[in-house]
């Protein structure tokens, strides 16, 4: 068998490099495990009600959203899929990190103080066994809050649609509740929830300061406890950075928590602008779940051509490179 000399044995291991550059990023790539996805992108009909809709986008969930809860009148009215151009695109960029951003937004507008609303969607099979991390992009646009409102975008067990008054509404993500006596967003809590009932329920809670007009990142991690085979335990982050994985800005745990999550969507008491009048507009944008970080918080991606300057100089290096000659 003939022998390779020195410059072909570098060639070929540049070309073993270069190929494990592009393997590399494939697998990273294929690494992602997007469980639930709802970015009201691909197949939804913009500046239309969100009541009935679904799209091509979507990862896990069942049937199309609902906004007529048994028990409550119908919102499909104050729920509206925009697309996202001009003020309406909510656009995060992750410090040390991605670009977060959708097709469309759901705006939310509520002008009745005092009613519960709701909207919600089945997933097409439970999550359980497994820790999960969620996200959800919120851009408050005008309004505040009073004195005992909530809204609430949640993660709820089972996958029996509740009544929007039911109490077990308690696993949520980017709940905003009263952090003070004013009706200001800045004295407004973010929290994330977990329970199974408001008498077993965790608060992981965090008094921001949001300001409307500003597009925030919340992302929440449900911990699987293997021993009581439930959600027990959950953290909260507001704006991370990448690398901030391991410094949540509250955790809260529980005793006996939920045993999957089976639906999603959002609920709200109270909510009106400040004195109680008006009205008070939210977009959303991006919710998805995952079972990594990596999965909700995006990483960097590397320009084209950094990756290709790098091949070329490796190229150059292969070319260049010559055996020393015996004496």
């Amino acid at each position: 068998m003939p022998r390779l000399n020195h410059q072909s044995r570098m060639a070929g291991v540049v070309r073993v490099c270069a190929g494990g550059l592009l393997l590399g990023g494939l697998a990273t790539s294929a690494s992602a495990s997007i469980l639930v996805n709802a970015d009201f992108g691909a197949g939804y009909t913009a500046n239309a009600s969100l009541s009935g809709q679904s799209g091509s986008s979507d990862v896990r969930l069942a049937g199309t959203w609902n906004t007529n809860v048994t028990g409550s009148a119908d919102h499909a009215s104050q729920l509206t899929v925009l697309a996202a151009t001009g003020s309406n695109n909510l656009t995060y960029n992750v410090s040390g990190g991605g670009t977060l951003s959708s097709t469309n937004v759901l705006q939310f507008v509520s002008n009745s103080g005092a009613v519960v609303q709701w909207f919600g969607r089945n997933l097409s099979s439970s999550i359980s066994g497994q820790d999960v991390y969620a996200r959800l992009l919120l851009k408050p646009v005008n309004g505040s809050y009073n004195s005992g409102t909530r809204l609430n975008w949640f993660m709820y067990a089972g996958t029996t649609i509740p009544s929007p008054g039911n109490s077990s509404l308690s696993t949520g993500l980017g709940q905003l509740g009263p952090g003070g006596s004013t009706n200001s967003l800045a004295t407004q809590n973010l929290e994330a929830t977990i329970g199974t009932s408001t008498t077993n329920n965790a608060i992981a809670k965090a008094t921001p300061g949001i300001t409307n007009g500003t597009v925030d990142l919340l992302v929440a991690k449900y911990a699987w406890d293997a021993t009581s085979k439930t959600y027990n335990s959950v953290s909260f982050w507001l704006n991370p950075a990448y690398g901030d994985s391991a410094t949540p800005i509250a955790t809260a745990s529980i005793t006996s928590g939920n045993a999957n999550l089976g639906q999603l969507g959002l609920t709200t008491a109270n909510l009106s602008a400040a004195g109680g009048t008006g009205s008070v507009t939210y977009d959303f944008a991006n919710f998805a779940v995952g079972t990594t970080w990596q999965d909700v918080v995006p990483a960097a991606v590397p320009e084209p051509a950094s990756l290709g300057l790098a091949l070329v100089g490796l190229g150059l290096l292969a070319g260049g490179w010559r055996p020393r000659r015996s004496a």
